[in-house]
């Protein structure tokens, strides 16, 4: 069986590429949300192998790495809406 090796340094390059790339589609009127996961699996698929060889594990990796940064801007999101949800709380007055 073959090892699994993925380069670090290259998949942080390809999920900071991605991450941005679905930054800057969700700035564009025309391209729907829904297919931003889609467009970033496809260029995934295409930009890890492109960096480390054309191989079936590597177009894998690279659309593991694109589901990567949707889930990273995910977590983002839903940070920041909790974050806008919580109620802000004034520390206990001292009765004095």
């Amino acid at each position: 069986m073959k090892e699994i090796q993925l380069n670090i340094a290259v998949a942080a390059l390809v999920l900071s590429v991605l991450n941005a790339l679905g930054a800057a589609l969700k700035a564009v009127p025309w391209v729907a949300n829904h297919y931003i996961p889609f467009i970033l699996a496809v260029s995934g698929a295409v930009a890890y192998p492109a960096i480390e060889g054309w191989n079936t594990l590597n177009v894998m990796l690279g659309i593991g790495l694109a589901l990567g940064a949707v889930g990273v801007h995910q977590v983002f999101q839903q940070g920041a809406s909790i974050k806008k949800e919580l109620p802000i709380s004034k520390p206990p007055s001292d009765p004095k």
